[in-house]
């Protein structure tokens, strides 16, 4: 489930607070904000496939 998977949240959590930082200090920030997530949803894309290739596995 996405609501317990630390490693997203802990992603998304910091791209929000680069693109705070970018915003309020130095706009060069927005750009590791962007890189954040898109590792963020990277991450949460692969893991979801790994998943469903797992319950897959196990039902056939």
């Amino acid at each position: 489930m996405v609501w317990r998977d630390k490693v997203f949240w802990g992603l998304a959590g910091m791209a929000l607070i680069a693109y705070l930082y970018g915003l309020l200090v130095d706009f060069d920030a927005m750009i590791i904000g962007h890189v954040l997530w898109i590792l963020a949803f990277v991450y949460l894309l692969v893991s979801s496939i790994e998943k469903w290739a797992k319950y897959r596995k196990e039902t056939a």
